[in-house]
């Protein structure tokens, strides 16, 4: 119940008590006290110090304090760092009180009693407004009071949340003012930046009150006047701006002004409301509009004057009640009361009902049109009798046009009901129809056949079903025609029947995917009921839909789907979507919708198809002068994990388990400056999302075929073929991607470019292919990257001579080649005076020629395209070398060339020497491929060898763990049944 530690004593003994004692109490359970009802469950944990003497509030002398102070309701914790409380009284009466929280700061000082300030107050009010406060004085005059008060508000955002959930204060809130019985003084002053109160947000709000002149005056204004939607969306302005309110209270009678104005450059909004309130004749109550001139949305409005309203316990009447504004308006005629004969005539006439926005807007709805018709109302007390005729002219519903409605209720006294007609008339095709006929009744006192709708609807636009989708979808659209019964009580209602939709379209707003629907969809008491709904994708092909979404009339909404899409798109997002991946996705497999509308789960279990292209974008920033070279760094990783679900705002829970296929691109957008990497491979990949937008990543991606599009600052920008084998995995964190790759690039360097003795000058003055070759491996945010070279195609003089210039296993030195040979299509040297500086001004034609083929790569996406000029001399002749790759019909055939232009000083002729490689995919797997080629031979004088060298071959490829696999042959898959 309760740990106290307590020292200090507590002397009941003197004529006035004494307490002086420290206490330490944990976990006292209020309820088991006896101190609050408030919750069962309630615990207060604080450090108590206490000084006082004194046996009721208004004698107290000395201190209060509490520190560290705990209190728990309904499983939420409010703290308290300190609260002070010091009062003092002396002998004649004047007392002081003081108290310091972290709430609030307050102040009252001079002659008053805590129990006398109730009817003090009520005492001076009286003097103007007798009966407006029926507070109960207690026997005996209150002794005079004469005191001043302030109170400064802070942090009282928990404190109101406890006590006062409806109201909410900025932390710059002050309130001041006085009072003194003998002069029958009070005033009562205050300013704020910021009021919230049930639902209305008030800025730069000010009180000013207190009795002037014998009259009570009390005087508020506000810069803005906001309407707080309830569902945290932002505020709805009302137009209310620089409102002042004027009141002035004096014998039992109140006058009072309200103005408004938006203060912007036209009048849109601005008015002012006149008029008085009088209770001389309590309880009737008697009051009127004077004066009014309204202005919103640009139209005029005016009351009618003479009006009055006459109110007592149980009789509201109204007379002569008109607001009109050009051809439009309201009336009220009449008297609600506990007589069967009064009657309250409410006439529409031209009334627009967008105004209505400003309350259904709460719940997505959005309604507009013209009402015109009239409302009687009797009888309210007992057995309401409403008869009414309506029609509603250019109805719109959630910007949805559907024509023109027409309501109608009547009273039948012999059943004791309301019988309702109501019909919608719809325009199609230059034709009107009635797209929906509603009649039935509605019963007060049968409590077992309260309620009876029947509904017949002809192409009627089921966007008016949208607002109760709004958790997971939107954009519904389509029309619907079948019949619907809406049957019940005041307990619950039941919606019955079966309709069929036509040209019906939804968005699911997760997965940015648009679907159409074209079938029957049956309603049950409590569910919507899918059975093998046909659901087609914007390319035209479906998927399966099976299912049900319960609902409590459409409120409480459950869902519980299941479709099967096949070659179906199931993802349709960008990159602001989402911050983990986007793109688009083509499955064939089952999807799982399920759960509350507001906690949606999506179970994903499919195969990638063609054209599934998804990007994964890695949103780190990269330093490049961090390492000799290159070193990514995972700058204030802790600020990431913090900031990755911040807006409150819950999404739905998606499991994906994805098969992923080498049809499926898969882009991933490496750290800034290193580049990104586009590939096609296969693996089984699942991925966890958390309605707080934690993600969870398994399984590895092994690369078959892609590229790796390799940037360093403004130096290197080239696009790396990867080789088939590498791999992208994930255990967990998204953020702890492990990569194991390798990218090749092709050029051809000149061997002079190296320090090599060589006795054949024509191997001096040949370029050969080189495969410059990156790594990476490890954490994909801080990879280790290394280079390599390959020389392909090359004799073994022409490998042994290369490989004895360059030490291979120096990281540093290879760094610098493998800059060099990207930059210059060169080697780079630091013998003989010569360095990779000097190679950078002596390579000048290579810099222009790289930055060609740059440009040239631009022009198309689908060629990559290479040009290098390296001027003739005294010994070797100019030569100009252009480089061409592309592949062709769905990447099944890829082409690689090389042609030189070689030039003579001593001739008039030219050499074109060409390699060509053709690589035909002869299967679409790729185990099967045909290569056909022509590479041009290493000239030796010392052998008479041909200029060329052409062939064919044909290759097989598979993978394999145990030698029986490789002559394993594959069972044909059972076709599987398109429902499944």
């Amino acid at each position: 119940m309760i740990y106290l530690d307590f020292v200090g004593l507590i002397d009941l003994k003197t004529s006035l008590p004494r307490f002086d004692f420290q206490a330490d109490i944990q976990h006292a359970n209020l309820y088991e006290l006896s101190v609050s009802e408030r919750d069962s469950t309630a615990t207060l944990s604080t450090h108590m110090s206490i000084n006082v003497t004194g046996d009721d509030i208004d004698n107290l002398n000395g201190f209060i304090k509490l520190d560290s102070t705990v209190y728990v309701e309904n499983q939420q914790q409010y703290f308290l760092d300190t609260l002070w409380i010091v009062s003092e009284v002396d002998s004649s009466g004047h007392r002081d009180i003081t108290i310091n929280s972290d709430f609030v700061d307050s102040h009252i000082e001079g002659h008053f009693r805590f129990d006398d300030m109730q009817s003090t107050l009520q005492e001076i009010l009286n003097n103007y407004l007798s009966l407006s406060f029926p507070l109960s004085v207690e026997e005996g005059d209150p002794e005079e009071s004469n005191f001043t008060f302030r109170a400064d508000l802070k942090n009282t955002e928990s404190m109101c949340g406890l006590f006062l959930p409806s109201l909410k204060f900025a932390k710059d809130t002050y309130i001041y003012g006085n009072v003194n019985s003998r002069l029958q003084d009070f005033n009562l002053n205050a300013n704020s930046s910021l009021i919230e109160y049930s639902g209305l947000k008030f800025e730069d709000w000010s009180l000013i009150s207190g009795t002037i002149n014998d009259e009570f005056i009390l005087n508020t204004t506000a810069k803005y006047m906001w309407f707080i939607d309830k569902k945290g969306a932002q505020p709805i302005k009302l137009g209310l701006d620089q409102l002042a309110l004027k009141i002035h209270i004096d014998n039992d009678s109140l006058i009072y002004n309200l103005e408004w104005d938006d203060a912007g450059p036209e009048d849109s909004d601005i008015g002012g409301l006149q008029g008085f309130v009088a209770m001389d004749k309590y309880p009737e109550i008697t009051a009127a509009i004077t004066h009014a001139t309204m202005v919103f949305n640009d139209t005029s409005w005016i009351v009618q004057p003479g009006n009055l309203f006459v109110f007592d316990t149980t009789s509201y009447s109204f007379r002569d009640f008109k607001v009109f504004s050009e051809g439009s308006g309201f009336s009220l005629e009449g008297t609600i009361s506990e007589n069967p004969d009064d009657v309250l005539d409410v006439s529409l006439t031209n009334l627009d009902i967008s105004n209505a926005d400003l309350i259904l807007d709460k719940n997505g709805l959005d309604v507009d049109g013209i009402i015109n018709g009239h409302l009687s109302l009797k009888e309210m007390y007992h057995s309401p009798n409403i008869i009414s005729d309506l029609t509603i002219k250019n109805f719109f519903f959630n910007k949805e046009d559907l024509g023109e409605a027409t309501i109608r209720t009547t009273w039948d006294n012999e059943q004791a009901q309301w019988d309702l007609f109501a019909e919608i008339v719809s325009v199609g095709n230059d034709k009107a129809y009635k797209s929906l006929d509603l009649t039935g009744y509605y019963s007060p006192k049968n409590k077992d056949d309260q309620l009876r709708l029947n509904a017949s609807l002809d192409n009627f636009r089921i966007t008016l079903l949208s607002p109760f989708f709004t958790g997971f979808m939107d954009n519904l659209t389509g029309y619907a025609s079948g019949n619907l019964a809406l049957t019940g009580n005041t307990s619950g209602t039941t919606l019955t029947g079966a309709i069929k939709a036509r040209r019906g379209e939804f968005r699911i707003k997760f997965l940015n995917t648009t679907y159409s629907f074209s079938d029957q969809i049956l309603f049950t008491e409590n569910a919507v009921v899918f059975d093998s709904l046909v659901v087609f994708d914007q390319e035209g092909n479906k998927a399966l839909a099976d299912g049900q979404i319960l609902h409590d009339f459409f409120k409480n909404i459950v869902v519980d789907l299941r479709i099967s899409p096949n070659n179906f798109t199931a993802l349709n997002t960008g990159r602001n979507d989402n911050d983990y991946f986007y793109g688009t996705a083509v499955t064939t497999g089952v999807v799982n919708i399920s759960g509350p509308a507001e906690n949606i789960t999506l179970d994903v279990i499919a195969r990638t198809e063609k054209n599934t292209m998804i990007n994964i974008p890695i949103n780190y920033t990269a330093d490049v002068s961090d390492n000799y070279y290159i070193r990514f760094v995972n700058r204030e990783e802790s600020n990431l994990t913090a900031s990755k679900s911040t807006t409150g705002v819950l999404g739905p829970s998606v499991n994906f388990e994805f098969d992923v296929t080498p049809e499926a691109d898969i882009k991933l957008f490496l750290p800034m400056q290193m580049g990104d990497i586009e590939a096609n491979g296969s693996g089984l990949i699942k991925m966890n999302i958390t309605p707080e937008g934690e993600v969870e990543m398994f399984g590895t991606y092994l690369i078959e075929k892609g590229s790796f599009f390799f940037t360093l600052q403004n130096m290197i920008r080239r696009t790396f073929r990867l080789r088939q084998g590498g791999t992208i995995s994930w255990t967990g964190d998204l953020y702890d991607a492990r990569v194991n790759l390798k990218g090749v690039y092709s050029v051809r360097a000149p061997l002079s470019s190296l320090p090599l003795t060589i006795t054949d000058s024509s191997l001096y003055n040949q370029r050969i292919l080189v495969d410059c070759v990156v790594g990476l491996s490890g954490n994909i945010y801080n990879p280790d990257i290394n280079f390599t070279i390959e020389l392909p195609n090359v004799t073994s003089e022409v490998r042994e001579l290369v490989y004895n210039a360059i030490d291979t296993t120096n990281e540093v030195l290879m760094n610098e080649q493998m800059i060099s040979l990207l930059v210059l299509n060169s080697f780079s040297f630091n013998t003989g005076g010569n360095s990779f500086a000097k190679n950078m001004g002596l390579n000048s034609y290579d810099i222009l020629a790289n930055q060609l083929s740059n440009w040239l790569s631009r022009i198309s996406d689908d060629f990559d395209i290479g040009v290098n000029y390296l001027p003739g001399d005294q010994l070797t002749s100019e030569q100009l070398e252009v480089a061409m790759s592309t592949q062709l019909f769905d990447d099944r055939v890829m082409v690689n060339g090389n042609f030189n232009v070689l030039g003579y000083e001593q001739s008039n002729t030219s050499s074109i020497v060409g390699d060509v490689l053709v690589e035909i995919k002869m299967t679409p797997d790729g185990r099967i491929r045909m290569r056909v080629y022509n590479k041009s031979n290493t000239i030796d004088l010392s052998n008479d060898n041909a200029p060329f060298t052409q062939g064919v071959g044909v290759s097989y490829h598979k993978d394999f763990n145990r030698l029986g696999e490789l002559f394993q042959r594959k069972k044909k898959k059972e076709k599987k049944d398109d429902r499944e």
